[in-house]
């Protein structure tokens, strides 16, 4: 199990993969028509909400383990202490059909936050090899 956790930890992206696909996906966004900027935006908003679900799941096992370590040791249970981020709390909202990106310049305190998304989406539409999924 160790070895395991450990594989996923082992290589993190670090800023400028992240910051280099925001750009080119900032790009082809702004480059596309109609129905590849609806197919983004709705890709983005099905990530956004995966990665919620996938938040939520990962904070309910983080409570059961240590509540489950906690009873073992004798420890008293602690309630959770993390308060959920606003970000978290409601599903990602619809977006108007025309928006364009804003600029790469006023998004740079986001960067982090969509460039995950950004990964995502971009693993979803390439193959293994790195080439355009058909």
């Amino acid at each position: 199990m160790e070895r395991d956790l450990s594989g996923v930890f082992s290589h993190p992206l670090s800023p400028p993969p992240y910051s280099s696909l925001h750009l080119t996906s900032h790009q082809v966004y702004e480059r596309g028509t109609n129905v590849e900027q609806f197919v983004t935006r709705f890709l983005l908003k099905e990530s956004a909400n995966q990665i919620h679900s996938l938040l939520n799941s990962v904070e309910s096992a983080v409570d059961a383990i240590d509540e489950q370590h906690c009873s073992q040791s004798g420890y008293p249970t602690k309630v959770s202490q993390r308060v959920p981020e606003k970000r978290y709390e409601n599903p990602v909202t619809d977006y108007p059909p025309n928006n364009r990106v804003s600029a790469v310049k006023d998004a740079a305190p986001r960067n982090i936050n969509t460039a995950t998304v950004w990964f995502d989406l971009h693993q979803r539409l390439t193959d293994t090899d790195g080439t355009a999924s058909a």
